[in-house]
């Protein structure tokens, strides 16, 4: 009887560790998905609207807007596109309310990356700027415009606040960032920025005559003419 006991104890155990050997492995557990930021364009205007500017010119003794601007690496200086200060003289920045003017001076352009550099030399003491991105953005990356759009150009006597508009990387060019923002007259030297606040580049203006394409300086080359390269 014993022998008997014995024997289905030991068939049992052969049939327990056939069945363990057979089961389906757990099922592991999903892979986490990391979360992708959430573009945030109210946090973005409030970081980068303080630091906007609109670029007033002096034609024949009456100010007028031409083009946007923003303030980098310090308050007082100010870069905008070439082409909005080109055949100008006297210069003023009104800031981001559309209120409160100050005058400028331009220091250092480059005709040819549409660049310029402007500095603020009436104002008080600021602390509101931008910081230039250091990696390039990807195609497809939602990024933002901000600038001072002129959406009358008859009266364009710059009373005009700052404004967002967001889009997407639509591909790059040698030297050149091309964006699908919204963009209008008097949008030229605002800043397209990424989800961080921080320049990726300096809107120069459409990217043909066809498109709702719009092309930008690229931070890197905003960087080299800051350092005079």
């Amino acid at each position: 009887m014993r022998k008997r006991l014995a024997v289905v104890f030991v068939l049992v155990v052969l049939a327990l560790a056939v069945v363990g050997c057979t089961a389906p492995p757990a099922s592991a557990p999903p892979p986490t998905v990391e979360e992708k930021p959430v573009f945030d364009a109210v946090a973005l205007y409030d970081k980068a609207a303080p630091a906007t500017w609109t670029v007033l010119v002096n034609t024949v003794d009456e100010w007028w807007a031409r083009g946007s601007g923003f303030s980098v690496e310090k308050p007082t200086q100010v870069l905008t596109a070439y082409h909005v200060v080109k055949g100008y003289k006297e210069f003023k920045l009104v800031d981001w309310t559309g209120y409160v003017t100050y005058a400028a001076k331009v220091v250092r352009y480059d005709e040819k990356a549409d660049i310029a550099l402007l500095e603020i030399t009436d104002g008080p003491k600021l602390t509101a700027y931008l910081t230039l991105a250091e990696e390039t953005p990807k195609v497809g990356e939602e990024v933002a415009l901000i600038s001072s759009p002129i959406t009358n150009p008859e009266k364009a006597m710059g009373f005009i606040a700052a404004t967002l508009t967001v889009g997407r990387v639509a591909r790059h060019l040698p030297g050149e960032l091309v964006v699908d923002v919204e963009a209008m007259h008097g949008s030229s030297g605002g800043a397209v920025i990424g989800q961080d606040g921080r320049a990726l580049g300096l809107l120069r203006g459409a990217a043909s005559e066809t498109s709702d394409l719009h092309g930008a300086t690229p931070a890197f080359a905003l960087a080299a003419f800051l350092a005079g390269k």
